[in-house]
């Protein structure tokens, strides 16, 4: 038996600034002296400086990268822990119950959890093939959570909450051959409408048999309650968990009245080993409301301490010899020395498989980046040399057009010398023909004083003939 806390891992959602009177930011503090911390401090621009407002201690705080699987290795850590025997649950949980980007995390996270479980399930198979051991089968039900029932989402049926708190996990089982069949469910399932549950039996022919869960709790809004509400429900399972996570409480937990606590509140109280993913905006309203709640409500789960089996049924040793010497109190305390000395070898193998295992899935998720690299790096060729190519026919048909260009410029260079030559010479015409003008107008000149000449003689004759008339 192993007594583990439950681990809270918290992720913040980087956003634009918001300076308003009612907002505040979220921080990441880190350092080497103390568990890292999320700190509330003021956002407005007239607190100068900055106002803190309280501390809140998790396992671990990052800030979302995007394109990147936030605890990815969280996530491949209870894979490896449920192949190994353990009890695991991972659960996804944040305040902001319609936003968008905290979906998408969820959904690739989800997936992230399905591919890492398919590939981790098959490594496994292949060494237990490789020793002669019995192959890992799968079962799993997925169930979403309301105030009146609970529905089936691999069958679409809905079960009452009177006869779901009735009815094992285990009767919602189905056998399944490969984690597809788990993909085609939760893709064809309502996203985000209903907390949810997906919950895998790995069991072999023998006596092997772990639980691996994936729970997406969702806190309704007083707001827009969706048609199919839950927040009755809700509320049972958190003040339950608070319960639970309150060192002090003293009450009596009442029995459940929602299928929701039923089947849920083993994750947070039993024998499971659990990490809890919280997820927040960097800022929003965290002095009251559900986002200060949801605060306060995961910080604390780490409180609660979970007692983890490995597999009970196959590490009991119940040998002859052991019951013949059962009611000897020697034999007994050697007994539990022996058997606290299994459960520590077995402990450092699950460790050392854990690291081969993770080993391996690296390897393998090496390989088939470089593969992916390696296709894409010659994709990348080829379409250059496509582009070189096209480049260089380009390059040629500039080229000719360029000659064409030179030739016509030569061409035009040629007709503006003989215009120059053609108007030169219609100059020198036009020259000798003023000259000729000038000529023909000093003869015409010189014509007009002759005729003028004639004409006095011809007048003069006429005079003296007349003259000679009149004497004869």
């Amino acid at each position: 038996m192993l007594l583990t806390p439950l681990k809270v891992f918290a992720s913040i959602q980087q956003r634009q600034p918001i300076f308003a009177s009612d907002t505040q930011q979220l921080l990441v503090k880190k350092d080497s002296t103390s568990f890292p911390t999320l700190i509330v401090r003021n956002s407005s621009k007239h607190h100068e400086p900055f106002e803190l407002k309280s501390e809140y201690e998790y396992y671990n705080c990052e800030y979302i990268v995007p394109d990147q699987i936030l605890y990815a290795g969280e996530v491949d850590h209870l894979i490896n822990s449920a192949i190994q025997g353990y009890d695991s649950a991972g659960v996804f949980i944040n305040p902001r119950t319609r936003t968008g980007a905290f979906d998408e995390i969820r959904i690739n996270l989800t997936y992230y959890f399905l591919d890492s479980l398919n590939a981790k399930i098959g490594l496994e198979n292949y060494e237990r093939m490789r020793l002669g051991q019995p192959e890992l089968k799968m079962e799993y039900g997925y169930v979403g959570f309301c105030d009146s029932c609970c529905y089936d989402f691999s069958t679409g049926e809905s079960i009452a909450n009177a006869v779901a708190i009735l009815t094992p996990r285990s009767g919602l089982l189905k056998p399944i051959d490969t984690v597809d069949t788990m993909f085609q469910s939760i893709s064809s399932a309502p996203r985000r409408k209903l907390p949810s549950l997906l919950f895998i039996r790995i069991y072999d022919a023998h006596q092997f048999e772990s639980t691996l869960a994936w729970v997406d709790l969702l806190p309704p809004k007083a707001e827009n309650i969706e048609i199919q509400d839950y927040s009755e429900s809700y509320a049972e399972f958190d003040s339950i968990t608070k319960a639970l996570s309150n060192p002090n409480y003293q009450g009596v937990i009442k029995p459940y009245q929602y299928a929701m606590s039923h089947m849920l509140l083993e994750f947070f109280s039993g024998t499971y080993q659990t990490m809890v993913f919280a997820h927040f905006d960097e800022y929003g309203n965290y002095n009251s409301g559900r986002e200060l709640e949801m605060l306060i409500h995961t910080a604390q789960l780490q409180t609660i301490r979970c007692s983890v089996d490995r597999d009970r049924r196959r590490h009991i040793i119940n040998t002859e010899s052991m019951q013949v010497h059962a009611d000897s109190d020697a034999k007994g305390i050697l007994l539990q020395e022996y058997e606290l000395a299994i459960m520590d070898h077995c402990h450092e193998i699950a460790r050392l498989n854990d690291k081969v295992s993770s080993c391996d899935f690296l390897y393998h998720r090496l390989t088939t980046t470089k593969n992916s690299a390696h296709a894409s790096m010659e994709r990348q060729n080829a379409t250059t040399d496509i582009l070189l190519a096209d480049m260089r026919h380009q390059i040629n048909a500039l080229r000719a057009e360029l000659v064409v260009s030179n030739t016509s410029v030569n061409s035009f260079r040629y007709t503006c010398g003989d215009l120059e030559l053609y108007l030169e010479e219609k100059k020198g015409i036009i020259k000798e023909l003023r000259r000729l003008r000038d000529a023909d107008a000093m003869r015409i000149q010189e014509l007009e004083a002759q005729n003028k000449t004639l004409t006095t003689k011809l007048n003069e004759l006429e005079n003296d003939e007349f003259s000679i008339l009149n004497k004869q």
